[in-house]
């Protein structure tokens, strides 16, 4: 979940368009390396960061 919830953190800062391997990166702090591993495609994050952000929201 930590690259996850980075990935919700930049596109909530920063918005949608800001949204890349190396932003989720820096926010979860680790290398470009493990990002790309998990998710070769931004789109793959942003397909599984939606759902994410959309339950926690519902949750407050």
């Amino acid at each position: 979940m930590l690259l996850l919830d980075a990935a919700v953190r930049v596109v909530g800062e920063q918005g949608v368009g800001a949204l890349t391997h190396r932003a989720v990166a820096a926010g979860a702090v680790v290398s470009l390396a493990s990002v790309t591993c998990h998710y070769p495609s931004i789109d793959q994050c942003h397909e599984v960061k939606d759902p994410l952000a959309v339950s926690r929201h519902q949750g407050e």
